[in-house]
């Protein structure tokens, strides 16, 4: 679930226990659900909310988030002992270049592949190598 999505704007902590049932009745899983929850910082209460949802050990909640309120330490207290950080940081070009399979030579700035280097750059700093 998005909550940057424009349909769910003004949704609070009371709201997402209607789309567990919401979920419960159109797909009426079986087993652990798994649920994950981007940018759910915009919703008020929402720790209060995942706590409540962990207690019940039907759900395996993934949260992730943009915003530095995720990292307080009060999060972290109000979920003390059911939460694992993960900070992820963007791809440098260097890894990016490696995620493509590709190795970059230095001699490469004097040869024909440097238009394939300048090409990689200009992907690299274009958004839409974030979304392939």
């Amino acid at each position: 679930m998005n909550f940057e999505n424009e349909r769910l704007v003004g949704i609070v902590a009371s709201d997402l226990d209607n789309l567990l049932i919401a979920h419960k009745e159109l797909f009426n899983p079986d087993g652990t659900i798994y649920l994950f929850l981007d940018e759910i910082q915009v919703v008020e209460n929402w720790d209060k909310w995942v706590r409540k949802i962990y207690d019940t050990r039907k759900y395996r909640i993934i949260v992730t988030g943009s915003s530095s309120e995720l990292l307080s330490s009060e999060i972290a207290t109000s979920l003390a002992g059911r939460n694992l950080t993960y900070i992820v940081y963007p791809f440098s070009f260097k890894e990016y270049v490696a995620a493509k399979g590709l190795k970059i030579n230095k001699l490469y700035k004097y040869s024909i592949e440097k238009g394939t280097v300048l090409k990689l750059v200009d992907d690299f700093w274009n958004m839409d190598h974030f979304l392939r």
